[in-house]
């Protein structure tokens, strides 16, 4: 027969791992919004490509600040959900 306590801890586990779940879909949904921020502001431009820390790079990052902080914002909940999976997990969040 399952203890309360075991019960409890697995729940607190599904929890934790449904979470873990939830960040990483809205890490994946918020760098789309970012690409799509990037892909307008290009078309916006009429440039095809932007070179990495060319002078439209530095003015298309500026463009999209918030869709990149977004990202952030989400990447950061995820490893934080992350680690609260492993940890009830038992496990070694390296």
């Amino acid at each position: 027969m399952i203890s309360i306590v075991k019960l409890i801890d697995a729940l607190k586990l599904a929890q934790a791992g449904y979470k873990y779940a939830d960040a990483v879909n809205q890490s994946k949904a918020e760098q789309r919004v970012l690409e799509q921020a990037y892909i307008g502001w290009k078309r916006e431009a009429g440039i095809g490509f932007v070179a990495k820390n060319s002078e439209e790079w530095f003015e298309m990052m500026e463009a999209t600040a918030a869709e990149y902080a977004a990202v952030r914002r989400a990447k950061r909940r995820e490893q934080y959900r992350r680690d609260a999976l492993l940890m009830l997990a038992g496990g070694n969040h390296d």
